[in-house]
Order: C-alpha cells, then structure tokens, then sequence
C-alpha cells in the first residue's frame, strides 16, 4: 500500500482515479512508520489537496516516532518548541539527528540546564551542523553561566561556522580579529568576515566595514580585495559553499 501510493504521488504509475491518501492511512494505520511519516509531513505541508491541519499532523507523526521513525520526533520537537517546551524536549531526545540535537541544546539552555546544552550543541557540531558550531562559539566567549570564557575554543567553532556562510558567526570571528582575542589582531582578515557577514544579511556588519576599511592604505585594501575576490582568507580552509 505504500509503495503503491508513494507510486500515485509521484505520478510513476497511471492513478486510474486512485488517491494516494487512502492507502497512506491503511499502511499508517497497519503502524508502517514511513507510511505514518508521509501522512504527518502531508498534513503540515498540505500536499495532495489537502488543507494543512496541525492536530492531524501531530496524531500520525506520533504514530510515526512510536514506530521508530526518527524523523517524526523532529517534525513533533519542532512542533512543539514553543507552545510546549517539555513536550518537544522528550520527542528531541528521540530524533537522533544533528538538528534535533542542536535544538535540543536549545531548549536546555532556556532551562538553565548548561552542562547537557554544550553536551547537546557538542554532538550536533561533531556531525557537521553549522549552527551548532556557532551556538558553541558564542558560549564560549559568555561567561553568563558562571564559568570562564575560551577565546580559544570560540575562535575554533567560530570559524567553521563563518565558513559554513552563518552571518552571526562571520560576524563574530570578525570582532575576534579585530581584537586580537586568541589571535594576532588583524584588521583586514576582520574586514573580510565583516564583509561575509554583510552579503549574507547581518544588520551591522556593513556599517562596521566601512567604517574599519575608511582608513586602510592602499596596499590594505587590495588585499582585502583579492580575498574577497577569491573568496578565501590565507591560513583557512576554502569556505564551505
């Protein structure tokens, strides 16, 4: 029945006034967790004609993650962050995946609960999420949770995540440079990021560079210019693209 109506869905067989839904339900009711999954994300998407409806969307995607379906407990935990932070914590430690860790660290530093953040946050970057990455660095330059700042280890999550093109985290990297927090200062590499973080829609970074670069020399200035040019900044890996 599954098969069959992923068949009907994607057009690959004749419909002969065949609807994918029915047999969705049947596959879903059977407890076929994909089947389940597909109804979940068709009523939140409101795919096939159908009018986009939460509570019904919740009800299959429940059916979906109690049958194992990884997937469903993100869809539910993303559901849920606002209206019920408890509810979409238990169905994020079910998700296994980098964005349901990284949104879990989320919701446990809005309970304060720090240590299983940088936990949570540490598994998402360790699989390559770059917002993840970004939420480490910020919290290792805020010392708000009574431990000491690690310029350092900001400086080595902000990176990855300026590269992955995340305009809070070129931004940041930019203000390190120019303050030569665990690095030697250096204006123009700032200018750079600033730049990065301004094309990707950061509200002050543009500000900021001009008002960095209006006094660069001459020989400053094409240099930042053949970086931004290429793209790349000496020292660091290509940028993600």
């Amino acid at each position: 029945a599954f098969s069959l109506a992923e068949a009907l869905e994607k057009q690959t067989v004749p419909a002969n006034g065949l609807s994918p839904l029915p047999l969705y339900m049947q596959a879903a009711s059977a407890g076929y967790g994909p089947a389940a999954l597909r109804l979940g994300r068709m009523y939140l998407e409101g795919a096939v004609g159908l009018t986009p409806d939460a509570r019904q969307a919740a009800l299959w995607l429940v059916v979906a993650a109690e049958n194992h379906e990884a997937a469903a407990g993100l869809e539910l935990g993303k559901m849920f962050r606002t209206a019920d932070p408890s509810a979409a914590t238990r169905w994020l430690e079910r998700a296994d995946s980098p964005e349901a860790s990284y949104l879990l660290g989320e919701l446990y530093l809005q309970d304060k609960r720090f240590i299983e953040a940088v936990s949570a946050f540490t598994a998402s970057a360790d699989q390559g999420y770059p917002e993840a990455n970004l939420a480490l660095g910020l919290l290792n330059l805020d010392n708000d949770f009574g431990r000491k700042t690690n310029p350092r280890e900001a400086l080595k999550y902000l990176k990855i995540a300026a590269q992955a093109d995340l305009p809070e985290g070129s931004y940041n990297l930019a203000k390190m440079y120019l303050a030569g927090a665990a690095t030697p200062k250096d204006p123009i590499t700032a200018a750079y990021w600033l730049n990065r973080a301004a094309v990707h829609g950061h509200p002050q970074a543009r500000e900021e560079y001009e008002k960095l670069t209006y006094n660069f020399s001459v020989g400053h200035k094409k240099r930042l210019e053949r970086m931004i040019e290429d793209n790349s900044v000496p020292g660091m890996q290509t940028p993600v693209q």
